[in-house]
């Protein structure tokens, strides 16, 4: 029997017991094993059925600084370009860099930063189906981390710990990590339109970006402070918004530009910001520090995925905790709403991506797959059930 709010089962057993079964514990629905090794922090991004993740298939702990969010050696990942629905990877592209890999907003392409053993390098654009390059991004010089960046001349050493696409997929927008830049690049011109100085408070890096919905303003944020940039004229729309001590390692504008919801990484808390007038609110997210974040399609929702291996799933305007996902402990480095909020895309520091269902229909459909007999006929004498429902029945509901 099914609760009237869909909560709750209640099944009852041969031994007169009833039984009752929480549907708050979400089932996992399918794992996607991209290969062994890291899966580096908010790496992860997925458009309708595409899914792109960033893997280091030789590191097996942390690459990624746990306090600042860049690289504290250098790694050559891979580029894994899979289909969500069926889990199968499509293509996996060696000599990939940084922390993440972001699709087009048409769906068609995706960026990451190359790497090779001589160090990270250029921004390369990949078509989605084929695999194949379609265009590089010039600027960067060959630099590894943790080594001094004074060599490069004209060119900049950076390493992308955050990747954007302005909405009409003209511009690419980059964090750039210890350098401390923020970089935008032309794609038809295929050069950098804008790069800032250096920006914020020796040592402490970038670590994220978003363009807003309209394309008007780019909002990139360090450990200390969070810069906003016209598009047009690439001047600063107001001074910097310091938050020291609350790095956000992840933000995203809400679907109408209206708010910036940024993910306060050491402090598990969510702080939300006024896009016209920048004053800010926080909702306390939990407890871990917060390695990703997302915004659900329909702005009511708000995931975190946190070290601690939880996944806290909050109300965007109360900050009620809706629901408290846990998976083994683990480190999570990704997480994503997809399939309209139904369902989330889960990852570890060293994988799988596992697929979460967060729609109560399908969990009762799940439940009653794995219903591994019927009643026997004495069993349906006792609870005096007629006619005793055979096993596909029972299964059908």
């Amino acid at each position: 029997m099914l609760a009237a709010d869909s909560s709750v089962v209640a099944t009852g057993a041969g031994d007169r017991s009833l039984r009752l079964w929480r549907l708050g514990t979400q089932a996992e629905l399918r794992s996607i094993v991209l290969g062994q090794g890291y899966y580096a922090d908010a790496g992860i991004d997925t458009h309708g059925d595409t899914g792109v993740a960033l893997v280091y298939p030789t590191e097996q702990s942390t690459l990624f600084h746990f306090f600042f969010s860049t690289m504290t050696r250098h790694a050559v990942g891979e580029l894994s370009i899979f289909d969500v629905p069926s889990g199968s990877v499509l293509h996996r592209i060696e000599g990939a860099g940084g922390k993440v890999a972001r699709i087009s907003p048409d769906g068609d392409m995706v960026v990451v930063q190359s790497a090779s053993e001589s160090g990270l390098g250029e921004l390369v654009v990949f078509d989605v189906v084929s695999g194949s390059p379609l265009f590089s991004l010039g600027g960067l010089c060959e630099w590894q981390p943790g080594t001094p960046r004074d060599n490069c001349g004209d060119l900049i050493a950076a390493d992308a710990t955050d990747l954007a696409w302005s909405p009409d997929g003209r511009y690419i927008g980059m964090a750039g990590g210890a350098a401390q830049r923020v970089i935008v690049w032309d794609t038809q011109s295929r050069s950098i339109e804008f790069a800032s100085g250096t920006l914020g408070v020796p040592g402490f890096a970038f670590s994220a970006i978003d363009f807003s919905p309209n394309g008007a303003t780019l909002a990139v944020s360090s450990k200390t402070a969070m810069w906003v940039y016209d598009t047009k004229t690439w001047e600063l729309v107001r001074p910097l918004i310091p938050h020291t001590g609350r790095p956000s390692w992840v933000t995203k504008f809400t679907n109408d530009g209206s708010e910036l919801v940024t993910a306060q990484a050491h402090s598990g808390r969510v702080r939300i910001y006024d896009t016209s007038t920048w004053e800010h609110r926080s909702l306390t997210g939990g407890v871990g520090q917060t390695r990703d974040m997302a915004v659900s399609a329909d702005e009511s929702m708000v995931a975190l995925a946190a070290n601690d291996g939880n996944v806290h799933i909050i109300d965007l305007q109360s900050g009620d905790l809706l629901e408290l996902i846990s998976l083994d402990d683990r480190d999570l480095t990704n997480v994503e709403f997809i399939d309209g909020d139904t369902r989330l895309l889960v990852s570890g520091s060293t994988g799988p991506v596992e697929i979460i269902t967060l729609d109560p229909t399908e969990l009762v459909n799940i439940a009653r797959s794995r219903i591994a007999r019927t009643f026997t006929h004495e069993e349906c004498e006792f609870y005096g059930i007629a006619p005793c429902p055979t096993l596909e029945e029972m299964k059908a509901g």
